[in-house]
């Protein structure tokens, strides 16, 4: 997390000495919403590795703002940029609430988080890691037409949602909560792109909560087995295959033309991020397949091998177009990150199905 909080902060990594000492004292609403955000999650996983718990905000503060204060004094290095104290602040400070959040989660639910969050489903580990790919969908974007994959990775979302209150919680919460919670997951995701392009962020937020509240009541996902997640994964696997042919898809599309309203960006920046945006699109992928050979009776080596073959498929179309190449990392590199995410998205499922089957086995004792 921290490496792609760098990544986001400090790319295109065009060094030189600065002739001299340049702070900033703008604060500029936007910005703020994002540097908190940006350090939530690192100040959560520092107070998950610690060992005590006492003084969760102090020392996620203090966390945040070590690791702040190395990226603002590393940004003297970096020209047209400024290190701020308002960063340092906002830093700390999410650090901070992701700290405490931690300790709440902690110290309110412990072993009921399994099921409050519906973790003891590995369907829903997709949901939850659409999360950090729909952030990084609004960071990448250079352009209006680029948020045009974002509402695949909602309507994905949709259908994961949908699928598991049809078959787990339509005794527990009402069919208008799938639509509230889908828009709030959605809005959450898609933070970077609220910041530059409220209005359609917006729209499409409300598109895709009235897609899952229709979804919710549709007998598409209904099975009479019980490993549902295979009807679920086979209506949304093709969702985001479109998201991941999205770059290809943009070149050919009439409305792009009207909706590119290109920003202020430097494409090297761009080029990087749009690294971590495909390693972190191809796990989720590899995490889809993983849950969807969850029960393979093959040879060990056999989901690997299928995680490979579909990541390189989709890693030769998606590097494909003019629109993709303005973006994109392209050759070897496309491919070598969408083997390693694809890869790494297939251990966390691994992963994520052993914790599993070790909390069931505990509570059964």
């Amino acid at each position: 997390m921290l490496v792609v909080v760098a990544l986001c902060t400090l790319s295109p990594f065009q060094f030189s000495w600065p002739s001299e000492l340049r702070i900033s004292v703008a604060c500029i609403p936007s910005d703020i919403v994002l540097n908190v955000f940006l350090f939530v999650i690192p100040g959560f996983l520092f107070q998950a590795s610690r060992s005590s718990q006492r003084n969760a905000a102090t020392h996620g503060m203090g966390f945040g703002l070590c690791c702040s204060l190395l990226i603002e004094a590393t940004q003297l290095l970096l020209p047209m940029r400024y290190p701020s104290p308002f960063d340092l602040a906002t830093n700390a400070l999410g650090a901070a609430i992701g700290a405490i959040l931690y300790t709440a989660i902690q110290n309110s639910v412990k072993d009921r988080a399994v099921n409050q969050l519906f973790l003891k489903l590995p369907l829903m580990g997709a949901f939850y890691l659409l999360v950090p790919l729909l952030w990084l969908t609004g960071l990448t974007a250079t352009s209006s037409a680029d948020l045009l994959g974002a509402p695949l990775l909602g309507f994905t979302g949709a259908i994961l949602l949908a699928s598991v209150w049809k078959h787990r919680l339509q005794t527990v919460h009402g069919q208008a909560w799938v639509g509230l919670a889908i828009g709030i997951w959605y809005l959450v995701g898609s933070v970077p792109a609220l910041m530059r392009w409220p209005l359609p962020t917006l729209c499409s937020a409300v598109v895709v909560a009235l897609l899952a509240f229709s979804l919710a009541s549709s007998e598409l996902f209904l099975s009479g087995g019980r490993r549902f997640e295979m009807y679920t994964l086979a209506r949304a696997m093709p969702i985001f295959g479109l998201y991941l042919l999205s770059p290809l898809l943009l070149d050919h599309l009439p409305l792009v033309v009207a909706l590119d309203v290109p920003l202020h960006a430097n494409h090297e920046q761009a080029r990087i991020l749009s690294g971590v945006e495909q390693l972190a699109a191809f796990s989720v992928l590899g995490y889809l397949v993983g849950e969807r050979t969850g029960r393979w009776e093959g040879p060990s080596w056999g989901p690997a091998l299928l995680v490979v073959v579909v990541s390189l498929f989709f890693a030769l179309c998606r590097g494909d177009g003019e629109h993709a190449a303005a973006h994109e990392l392209r050759g070897l590199h496309a491919v070598a990150l969408a083997l390693c995410g694809g890869l790494c998205g297939l251990g966390i499922y691994v992963r994520q199905l052993a914790t599993l089957r070790e909390w069931i086995a505990s509570q059964s004792t």
